[in-house]
């Protein structure tokens, strides 16, 4: 009895130990959430109080949480600009894998409609500029922008965020 009560809490053990590690995988996972602006003409400021207005923010304008300061979230723009906007104009939207998210390193970064620069080009993000990226393979990804539109990129013109 006592042979078959020790192979029980062994086999318990070992339940929980590749029960748990998935679970730990996945706190070690770091994301950043995604507030929506809901006040039209909300001024994102250089500093948390009484600092320069580096510009509005449309409503339904998408922003990445960087941290918070008394009643103001810091916050970065798909543009790449960081600043402090009054917390109470912003609501949750989402969240992201901090690995996904990616900025423009060179001058501008073409977007295509696919993974060729024979195929038509849809636009191009600015240098600083953010996206995440959602596929890989080989030199192009896929990328959305927190405004919702995607397509394909060269992989060069892009650096990990984190």
């Amino acid at each position: 009895m006592g042979k078959l009560r020790w192979k029980a809490l062994v086999g318990i053990a070992l339940a929980l130990v590749f029960l748990a590690a998935p679970l730990s995988a996945l706190a070690a996972v770091k994301t950043v959430n995604i507030l929506k602006v809901s006040a039209d003409g909300a001024r994102l400021r250089d500093a948390a109080t009484a600092g320069e207005v580096l510009t509005t923010l449309a409503k339904g304008t998408k922003v990445f949480y960087l941290g918070r300061s008394g009643g103001m979230a810091y916050v970065c723009t798909e543009r790449g600009v960081k600043g402090f906007v009054y917390a109470g104009y912003l609501e949750a939207y989402g969240a992201v894998r901090l690995s996904n998210i990616y900025y423009v390193k060179s001058s501008s970064l073409s977007v295509y409609k696919s993974p060729s620069t024979s195929s038509k080009r849809l636009g191009a993000i600015p240098k600083n500029g953010y996206i995440l990226l959602t596929k890989a393979n080989g030199n192009w990804g896929y990328i959305k922008t927190l405004s919702g539109k995607g397509g394909y990129v060269l992989l060069s013109g892009l650096k990990r965020a984190a």
